[in-house]
């Protein structure tokens, strides 16, 4: 049977009136009618008929950490001589929502909530699903109280109590993110430890948790990946690992390096994953280089020098220094006549120390000169007229020597 609480009315009014879950509500005024033990509080001079239908005695189910509906039946509320009604509803934790519903306004607090309106509207609200949920605090599935309480336009109140129960469902089990794996490679051949560790995962349904590599091989309760810079092992029933580097990849490295594996951890019903990360730290490798091309060269008057080299590694500019006694450092070429070195120089990349050569010596000689525009044999007279010689590679400083062989000329 549903109960009912009776708000009483005027002098002569009803006392209140109770069904096996019905809801107190506050006696009649000064002739009252019947009491029961559920209601003593008779007084005089009421303000109208409250009458409030709940759920079953069973109470309302929800479904843990989900927002499951409160879903009342029948027709819940009805007064005499009120228009509008306020329903609180009240729990110790969670969230009540109340979604948008027409002529009902929405109030309250997540565990206080109340609904204002007329019956009609409210009769309506109240027994259309989805317009209330309740989502009870995080996997606690413990039974909780709803209270329900109505208050009309003239101050008359009543209030109930409902139990409600939760259907658990299976809590997906966690996984903390596993420390890195960190090593230090250098431009030496290194050796590397192996490191260990043991994941850490929970489930507050089970403490029989399976452990795994995604992408691993399975055997003898024992998964193993290798990956790029090592292997990785682990224990399934209890998340202890080993990670034995691979010492020829890491040195083989010229920059840094990292790699990850997929770790999981499973309830038998739901599997969650992490990252284990494995990160080497590089230091950059050498480079070389060395000067190549001619190292000697005949003055021509332009600037000369070696300007090809070979090298390896980096992928930086090349630059050149030239110098000699009383010349440079610089980076333009000689042009006159000596001995000089040549430096060469590599930049530096992102992977590649740079990288200077050794000197090497290159030397520009002089260049060989004739005297042109003689015809043979050729008579001058001492003291007549100038004559003129052209010479090639004319701009020598050099003296010009004339012999005659009859007497000497200057």
């Amino acid at each position: 049977m549903q109960g009912l609480g009776v708000h009483g009315g005027g002098n002569g009014g009803y006392g209140a009136v109770f069904g096996t879950d019905g809801l107190a509500g506050r006696g009649g005024g000064g002739g009252g009618g019947p009491s029961t033990t559920a209601s003593i509080n008779n007084g005089l001079g009421g303000s109208g008929v409250v009458i409030v239908r709940y759920a079953t005695a069973g109470g309302f189910s929800v479904t843990e950490d989900v927002a499951s509906n409160l879903l009342f039946p029948g027709t819940p509320f009805a007064d005499g001589d009120s228009a509008t009604l306020t329903v609180t509803l009240t729990v110790s934790d969670g969230t009540i929502t109340g979604n948008s519903g027409a002529g009902v306004v929405i109030g309250g607090t997540a565990t206080a909530r109340t609904f204002t309106g007329t019956i009609a509207n409210l009769n309506t609200y109240f027994t259309t699903a989805g317009k209330i949920t309740y989502l009870g605090a995080a996997n606690n599935t413990a039974d909780r109280t709803l209270t329900t309480t109505v208050t009309d336009d003239g101050g008359g109140t009543a209030s109930t109590t409902s139990p409600i129960s939760f259907t658990a469902v299976n809590d997906a089990p966690t996984l903390v993110t596993p420390t890195s794996i960190s090593y230090q490679d250098t431009s030496a051949a290194d050796i590397f430890t192996t490191q260990s560790g043991s994941l850490v995962g929970a489930d507050l349904d089970t403490t029989t948790l399976a452990y795994g590599i995604s992408g691993g091989t399975t055997g003898s309760g024992i998964v193993t990946k290798v990956g790029t810079y090592g292997t990785l092992v682990l224990t399934t029933a209890t998340g202890s690992y080993t990670f034995t580097p691979n010492a020829t990849a890491i040195n083989a490295l010229s920059s840094e390096g990292s790699e990850a594996y997929t770790v999981t951890v499973s309830d038998g019903t739901e599997l969650v994953s992490a990252e284990l990360m494995v990160s080497i730290a590089g230091v950059k490798e050498d480079s070389t280089i060395t000067v190549t091309g001619l190292t000697s060269f005949t003055y021509s008057g332009a600037s000369q020098g070696p300007d090809t080299s070979d090298k390896t590694g980096s992928t930086g500019a090349v630059t050149y220094v030239y110098a000699g006694p009383g010349y440079g450092p610089t980076n333009t070429k000689p042009t006159v006549v000596g001995s000089y070195t040549v430096t060469a120089g590599l930049a530096s990349d992102a992977n590649f120390i740079g990288a200077t050569s050794a000197p090497t010596a290159f030397t520009i000689t002089k260049a060989t000169q004739t005297i042109t525009d003689l015809a043979g044999a050729d008579s001058k007279t001492y003291g007549a007229v100038d004559y003129t010689l052209s010479v090639n590679q004319g701009a020598s400083t050099s003296a010009l020597t004339f012999t005659s062989s009859d007497t000497t000329v200057a």
